[in-house]
């Protein structure tokens, strides 16, 4: 009960941080686009590409530790625990200094061959200052996520970086309207960015004082970190190599910025599942580390259940609202064509297979088959480098996000497949059948609403409220179709929920 209840404080507060998060950077975005024109808007995304295509260099560490670190917590094995924290301690800061270095000389390289009319000076210093706060946080901070990790109390971090970011927003809000100096925008991002990692470090180092820096560090209990490295890889470039490509083709910062657009939704959209998707693994690698599979498997299969309703809910509303909402935030913008059924359509399939799997793949993570996830990691790996090469040659951008697809395809089947046949040693077909009719439904409910709402959205508040129509009605729907179908699974998940908020 412990666990689950906080796997739900969590998953709330990674959604409160994700929703906050996700609804100011679109409002920031929309008027950086006003204001200052696509071409910043796409260099900014860009940026932040880069830099998340730079955290290759973590290389998994973080899981890898995660992992190592469930048994001796579990058995209350402290010292063991302190070894490894002070291992994770030490490659955590030569990973930082690593991060700085490599960041700043390929912004120094990378601002050359950007497609942008700002100056090349304001570029590179766009670059290096998105990379200095992510490597800081890298040095200083992550020692400490690990043990809330470990803890399930994610949630601190989350709070914390939940009131400096909207701060952050909203001081942009205001200088984006009232200063318009447009060097302002990354430097109030870095800074804020900067204070979190502060708070954070002071907080974790009053709460794990007793922590004992001065033991020999552990590093070989951290295992499968050259395993985890290629997931990351996989990973960096599934998401960030479209953007970055695209900055530096013909299109330039411009096509950037309209794929930033729609990456920006699907992106809100993700952190929302990830948020609640996330919150159980923690737990759920605590359970594996009991070796009671049976017991194992009944727990995954109601956990998998409810990702696909979730799934299946946000997806069906987000198909039928996007070009509304796409029209509603650029209307006005006349330097480059918003509209794409192209990009948005493919970008639903991407999060679907992305998503669909994540359960799977948590499960081969937290029962330490890195080596397994290895080779999936790998195949796809290859797969996507192959296919986003041959795809931008015969078909450019739309060849490139159609490499991604499939990618998300042939991972998706991967991991599921090896999770429910070979791990648990049960059938497929139990979730085939689960997810293909739901499929069936959600098609159904997006030609329907598709025709109903999207005609009558003129303005925000008809998106607000047809959105929430939309929303609950879905919501509704859903779980009354899969309470007929996977009964049993429903009922034991009413029982989870009535035992979390009504202590007996």
């Amino acid at each position: 009960m412990h666990r689950t209840r906080n796997s739900l404080y969590n998953a709330l507060s990674a959604i409160m941080l994700t929703i906050s998060n996700g609804l100011l950077g679109l409002i920031v975005t929309q008027n950086i686009i006003r204001v200052f024109g696509s071409d910043f808007n796409g260099l900014n995304s860009t940026a932040t590409q880069l830099v998340n295509m730079m955290l290759v260099l973590e290389g998994g560490f973080t899981l890898a530790a995660n992992v190592a670190i469930f048994k001796p917590y579990v058995e209350k094995d402290y010292f063991t625990i302190h070894r490894i924290i002070v291992a994770v301690k030490k490659r955590f800061q030569q990973i930082g200094l690593l991060f700085l270095c490599v960041g700043i000389f390929i912004s120094f390289i990378y601002s050359n061959f950007v497609n942008s009319m700002l100056p090349q000076d304001f570029v590179l210093l766009v670059f290096v200052m998105t990379v200095f706060p992510s490597a800081i946080n890298l040095f200083f901070v992550l020692k400490y996520r690990v043990m809330l990790q470990a803890e399930q109390k994610e949630y601190v971090i989350s709070l914390i970086t939940l009131v400096t970011v909207s701060l952050g927003h909203i001081t942009n809000l205001i200088l984006i309207n009232t200063v318009k100096q447009i060097g302002l925008i990354r430097l109030i991002t870095m800074v804020y960015s900067l204070i979190n990692s502060i708070i954070i470090s002071i907080y974790c180092r009053k709460k794990y004082k007793m922590f004992d820096f001065s033991v020999e560090p552990d590093f070989a209990a951290i295992k499968g970190t050259k395993e985890v490295f290629i997931q990351k890889i996989t990973g960096v470039i599934y998401s960030t190599l479209p953007i970055v490509s695209i900055s530096i083709s013909g299109g330039g910062t411009l096509l950037a910025s309209v794929y930033a657009v729609y990456n920006s939704i699907f992106a809100l959209l993700k952190s929302i599942l990830y948020a609640v998707i996330d919150a159980p693994r923690l737990g759920l690698g605590q359970v594996i580390a009991e070796n009671d599979k049976e017991r194992t498997y009944q727990i995954y299969v109601k956990y998998e259940t409810l990702v696909v309703i979730i799934l299946f809910i946000l997806l069906s509303t987000t198909a039928v609202l996007l070009m509304p909402f796409i029209m509603l935030y650029t209307a006005g913008v006349s330097d480059v064509d918003y509209r794409s059924y192209f990009i948005g359509g493919v970008l639903m399939g991407i999060t679907f297979f992305e998503i669909i799997h994540i359960p799977s793949g948590h499960v081969i993570n937290m029962a330490g088959f890195f080596k397994v996830s290895r080779q999936f990691q790998t195949s796809a790996c290859g797969l996507l480098v192959i296919g986003m090469f041959f795809g931008n040659q015969v078909g450019g951008f739309r060849g490139i996000l159609s490499g991604v697809l499939v990618t998300a395809i042939f991972l998706a089947i991967l991991e599921i497949h090896f999770t429910h046949c070979i791990f648990f040693e049960k059938k497929l077909y139990p979730f085939i059948r689960t997810v293909f009719l739901n499929c069936i439904v959600s098609a159904i409910l997006i030609c329907m609403e598709s025709i109903f709402i999207s005609l009558r959205i003129n303005n925000y508040l008809d998106f607000v409220v047809f959105g929430f129509c939309s929303i609950t009605i879905n919501s509704f729907l859903f779980i009354l179709f899969n309470y007929i179908l996977n009964y049993e699974i429903m009922m034991e998940l009413v029982q989870y929920a009535k035992r979390i908020f009504y202590k007996k």
